[in-house]
C-alpha cells in the first residue's frame, strides 16, 4: 500500500510537470499549477502524512543549535524538513546522525500544506522559489517522524519496523 501512494505521489508530481513544460504560455502554466493543487487536495483528503515511502540521502546538516535538516530524494522530487529540523536532543538525530548521503532509506512523516501567505494555489508548502522549480522539479517541506536506513540486502532492522 505504502509503494503504491507514494508511486502515485510521483504519478501527480511526474503528470503535472510534463503538463506544465508543454504548455504555450504562463498563464496555461499556472493553470496547471491549479488543476494540481485540486488533485492534491483530493489526494491528500486523508491527512498529509506518508508512511514507508523509500528515498535516498540527498544531504544532511546542522543550523547554529546543532538541529538537523535532512532532505531525501523520493525519485522525481525532494522532501526537506528546514522548517521543523530534528532537535539535538531527539532520538532521531542519533539515528540521521549515522547516515552518509547516499543511503537508501524508509520513511515516515507529514508534508505540511503551504501556509498562502504570500502566494497562493498551492496545496504543499515548498521551498522552491519559481513556479517552474515547485511544477517541474519540487523539494517539499515535511515534518520526519521516522528514518531507517535500509541494509545491504534491502531489509530494515527488525527491532525498527515497529517504528514504522
Amino acid at each position: 500500500m505504502a509503494e503504491a501512494r507514494q508511486k502515485d505521489f510521483l504519478n501527480i508530481i511526474f503528470s503535472y510537470a510534463e503538463k506544465y513544460k508543454n504548455e504555450k504560455n504562463e498563464m496555461k502554466k499556472s493553470l496547471q499549477r491549479k488543476k494540481r493543487f485540486k488533485v492534491f487536495k483530493e489526494f491528500f483528503s486523508g491527512g498529509l502524512g506518508f508512511v514507508h515511502w523509500k528515498g535516498t540521502i540527498k544531504s544532511v546538516s546542522t543550523d547554529q543549535d546543532g538541529d538537523a535538516d535532512v532532505v531525501i530524494d523520493i525519485g522525481g522530487a525532494t522532501l526537506t524538513n528546514y522548517k521543523k529540523r530534528i532537535k539535538l536532543n531527539d532520538d532521531l538525530f542519533e539515528k540521521v546522525a549515522e547516515m552518509e548521503i547516499g543511503d537508501k532509506v524508509v520513511i515516515v512523516g507529514t508534508f505540511h500544506k503551504h501556509p498562502e501567505l504570500f502566494s497562493t494555489g498551492w496545496y504543499l508548502d515548498s521551498i522552491d522559489p519559481t513556479e517552474k522549480g515547485a511544477m517541474t522539479s519540487p523539494s517539499f517541506v515535511v515534518g520526519y517522524n521516522n528514518i531507517e536506513k535500509v541494509k545491504t540486502d534491502g531489509s530494515i532492522p527488525e527491532k525498527s519496523l515497529n517504528g514504522l
